[in-house]
């Protein structure tokens, strides 16, 4: 017959039972917070967002917020898929928020970048644009591509201003950037600085032959500061590849070689052409109508050319050189009441023009000042450049 246990032995099995226990229930804790903490880890909540960010964005765009709310609003990679999201969901303001609070020591992908920027394009939320381009060049090795495409951006949109400065950026760090001497060369001959203009238009086709726009405004220039020949040679070489290119483009260089048989005197050729052409687009009627007016200006055909200015100024006031034409034509006519008249129209608008270049220069000395800008608005509306006028309204 087996002895009982005694009494104190069975105190130390029944401390080592819930010892045992205790533990089991630790490890199982322990291996619970562990699984827990996976599963609510910033890590796992974007790649959960990144997996469902095509079909479901707005469930995305939550775990994207959960991800960066676990790391301590620190989370770069998540923070820029959030603004990515949002923007899908239409939610431009929130988006640009969420760009903006990306630590600037973060190195954040530039495709990612582009593609936002590209996106917000596409729904007209160009401010969006303009920082996810920003924060590209950041990155040093990043910046020349990023300028570039500033450049682009801002040309595009009408931003003169901002065209022609980030163009001198761009210039430091790329001497050869065609797109930039490109934006200079624009910039200046709307200056009405043509020499300048000239060179930055050559530096253009130098390191990107081909370029048509630089080289059609090439020839504008070489035509107005009488450089005749060298026009000729230019307008030859685009109208040796005239086949390839669109009909818009074509009017453009017709009109062209059409001003320059004007300069060169051969009047009567040039009307011929003139009439002769079919197509004039919306983009091109006020060259079209400045150049048929001089050339029945210059054959002393005034009574019709005077018509050719009056329908001008109606679409554009502000052209003080078809004033001045048509100020000269009116006086051939006798009419000195309207001769006058349009002397002083293009008097003030020449001024106006001066103007418009001071204030461009003062707001950028000093960028924060209302007043300027405000003037700079006013000046932009009154010279029939109304995207410029839009764009610096809204920034």
């Amino acid at each position: 017959m087996s002895e009982a246990m005694p009494r104190h032995a069975e105190k130390p099995l029944l401390y080592r039972s819930r010892l045992h226990l205790v533990l089991a229930c630790l490890i199982v804790s322990g291996i619970s917070l562990g699984i827990w903490k996976v599963a609510t880890s910033p890590e796992r909540y974007l790649s959960q967002a990144r997996q469902l960010s095509e079909s479901h964005p707005r469930r995305a765009e939550a775990l994207a917020a959960l991800a960066i709310e676990a790391a301590g609003h620190d989370f770069p990679a998540a923070q820029l898929l959030q603004a990515e999201l949002l923007l899908k969901l239409n939610r431009p303001e929130e988006a640009l928020g969420a760009l903006s609070l990306i630590p600037s020591a973060a190195v954040l992908p530039p495709d990612s970048l582009y593609r936002l920027a590209d996106e917000a394009l596409k729904k007209q939320v160009p401010v969006l644009a303009i920082h996810a381009i920003k924060r590209a060049s950041d990155q040093p090795s990043e910046r020349t591509e990023a300028l570039t495409r500033l450049v682009r951006l801002y040309r595009k949109l009408g931003y003169t201003n901002e065209a022609e400065l980030t163009s001198r950026n761009l210039l430091e760090i790329d001497p050869n950037n065609a797109e930039a001497w490109l934006m200079l060369g624009v910039a200046y001959y709307h200056q009405k600085k043509l020499g300048e203009s000239e060179n930055s238009l050559r530096n253009a086709l130098r390191f990107s032959e081909g370029n048509r726009e630089a080289s059609l405004l090439l020839v504008e220039i070489l035509i107005d500061q009488g450089m005749l020949e060298e026009a000729r040679l230019q307008l030859e070489a685009l109208q040796a590849d005239s086949g390839l290119l669109e009909e818009e483009t074509r009017t453009q260089l017709e009109l062209k070689s059409i001003k320059l048989l004007q300069r060169q005197g051969n009047t009567e050729q040039a009307l011929q052409r003139l009439v002769a052409l079919e197509n004039i687009f919306p983009e091109v009627l006020g060259e079209y109508l400045h150049l048929r007016g001089l050339i029945l200006f210059d054959l002393d055909r005034n009574a019709e050319a005077a018509p050719c200015f009056v329908e001008l100024l109606k679409r554009q006031p502000w052209d003080f050189q078809s004033h001045n034409v048509l100020a000269m034509t009116y006086r051939r006519l006798g009419n000195t009441a309207e001769a006058n008249h349009h002397q002083q129209q293009a008097d003030y608008y020449r001024e106006k023009m001066g103007e418009l270049l001071e204030t461009t220069n003062l707001l950028r000395q000093h960028p924060d000042d209302r007043a300027i800008r405000e003037k700079l608005i006013s000046l932009y509306q009154l010279l029939g450049r109304e995207r410029e006028a839009a764009a610096l309204r809204m920034r």
